[in-house]
């Protein structure tokens, strides 16, 4: 039998002799590490010596019985597999081991093949369980404060405050603008409590219509609609005695509001198409990017539910008020990106961290984290200089804050493009004031042809996303001699959107 030896330890536990070393003496000659006693005495003392993981029981044995020592050892460990060996006439203990958690049981007379294969799915189901485990450990560590970054007078008052929410049960609800990290935080108040262990179930209200989010959140009978051709168990259920997290909460339709209530207040629901009501225990924790107060007033939302969900709120300041950080989490998400890309960014240059630093960031923390990705997929280097800053982040900065553009502009931080000639508009004399783009599209004629003796032009304030694309790109095929294939590499785009852009801002090469 071609089997794959598991590396996991064997305890064999039967008073027979003959049945023990039976099974001892061919498994230790196939490889595996295998030990027999003769009772569940012995068998807990051997558990103490070695961390056996699979454990192969008869159940008949003198003083304990083998239902009561895989009782006893699955009260301290999780981590462990227990098959029973049985006699016919013993099925039903057999089925009571199973009820207590073994995982299953043969009936003696059994051949040394059957019980390989039993051994076999055991260690499978050990992998799944360490793997599991090992999960668990990578989001408790992912979730940890540490990984919330922030050395602002806020920062820190919120970590007090996680800190001392995460060990009770309190309903919490979380204000923030869009990505502002309010996920990250529910997060991490539930692998820092005391259900860590437990089901952690997310679910955003706002995904789905008012019909889906009932069933998915409380489950449905069979037959409680056409196509409940089964039941269904819903979110809070699946999350007994752990967390749900219940994002953008301040959506959720009025019908459904009266339900979540009667959660909170009663901790029990009823399926959809069901009768009797099914208690709970789960921690609730709420999102919402909306003023739930103004909902309340405006008869939106409920206003005994609003109370019920606001036990203890927490208000994520927006990135713009939180400015002191950027520069950690700038790092924290280049050595993220490093790490996920093969990348060895140490930094960003202080140009470049001026600029993210006077950004306003609409998008949060969100917007920074993609724009510090885009950087690092895209390029390569010891330091994020000017020339790899995004140029449609460029052109969103120059709407949303023109002075700091600007002021970019005029410490001679310049962006990779094609040049704009100042002699052919005497608007252009001072460096990022040109307003030749502002009051009309650059001609698709002349904008490769216009290019200066320089790699670079002093980007205008007021330009669009997709006048400096067009630039931008009619600069790269200019400098290329119009080789798509380098072109292509050099934007970090296939050739076919090359064509597709060429061919929609007019740059086809003209002879």
């Amino acid at each position: 039998m071609n089997t794959k030896i598991p590396q996991y330890p064997i305890l064999i536990v039967d008073d027979e002799e003959i049945m023990r070393d039976g099974l001892v003496e061919p498994l230790s000659a196939a490889g595996y590490d295998v030990r027999g006693v003769a009772s569940a005495e012995e068998a807990l003392i051997a558990f103490r010596e070695k961390k056996y993981n699979i454990l192969i029981t008869d159940l008949r044995l003198p003083g304990m019985t083998g239902v009561e020592l895989i009782s006893k050892v699955f009260e301290t460990r999780s981590d462990v597999v227990a098959l029973v060996m049985t006699a016919y006439g013993t099925v039903e203990s057999a089925v009571s081991a199973m009820k207590l958690g073994a995982f299953d049981y043969i009936t003696k007379p059994f051949s040394f093949d059957a019980v390989r294969v039993f051994i076999q799915k055991m260690a499978e189901k050990l992998d799944l369980i360490f793997e599991n485990e090992r999960l668990k450990l990578e989001l408790k560590g992912r979730y940890s404060f540490s990984n919330i970054i922030g050395k602002s007078k806020k920062m820190q008052e919120m970590f007090e405050l996680i800190e001392k929410v995460s060990s009770s049960s309190a309903t919490v609800i979380i204000y923030g603008e869009s990505g502002t990290g309010k996920e990250l935080i529910a997060s991490a108040i539930h692998y820092n409590s005391a259900r860590a262990n437990k089901p952690y179930i997310k679910l955003n209200c706002a995904a789905l219509p008012e019909s889906l989010l009932e069933s998915e959140l409380f489950g449905y009978e069979k037959g409680a609609f056409t196509g409940a051709l089964t039941r269904k168990i819903g979110k809070f259920e699946a999350a007994e005695g752990g967390t749900i997290f219940l994002d953008e909460i301040g959506d959720i339709a009025p019908e459904i509001q009266v339900k979540l209530l009667r959660v909170l207040q009663e901790r029990e629901f009823t399926r959809v198409g069901g009768i009797d009501p099914i208690k709970i225990d789960v921690r609730i924790i709420c999102a919402t990017n909306a003023n739930l107060q103004k909902k309340v007033a405006e008869n939106k939302f409920r206003e005994d539910l609003y109370y019920r969900l606001n036990v203890i709120p927490f208000f994520l300041p927006p990135l713009r008020e939180r400015k002191e950080d950027i520069p950690l989490l700038v790092n924290h998400f280049i050595a993220k990106f490093n790490k996920e890309n093969g990348k060895d960014f140490k930094n960003a240059a202080s140009d470049v961290l001026k600029l993210f630093m006077e950004c306003p960031w609409p998008g949060n923390i969100r917007q920074l984290e993609n724009t510090i990705e885009r950087i690092v997929v895209l390029n390569s280097g010891d330091v994020i200089n000017y020339k790899m800053v995004p140029l449609d982040f460029l052109a969103e900065v120059s709407k949303t804050s023109p002075g700091v553009y600007q002021a970019f502009n005029n410490a001679e931080v310049i962006m990779q493009a094609q040049p704009v000639s100042a002699s052919a508009d005497s608007e252009c004399s001072a460096p990022g004031t040109c307003s030749r783009l502002n009051s009309k599209e650059p001609s698709d004629e002349n904008a490769a042809a216009e290019a200066g003796n320089s790699d670079y032009f002093q980007a205008p304030v007021m330009a669009s996303v997709e006048e400096i694309e067009k630039l931008h790109i009619a600069n790269v095929l200019k400098k290329s001699n119009y080789n798509i294939s380098k072109a292509s590499r050099i934007l970090n785009i296939d050739r076919k959107t090359l064509y597709m852009k060429m061919e929609k801002y007019g740059l086809e090469r003209k002879n």
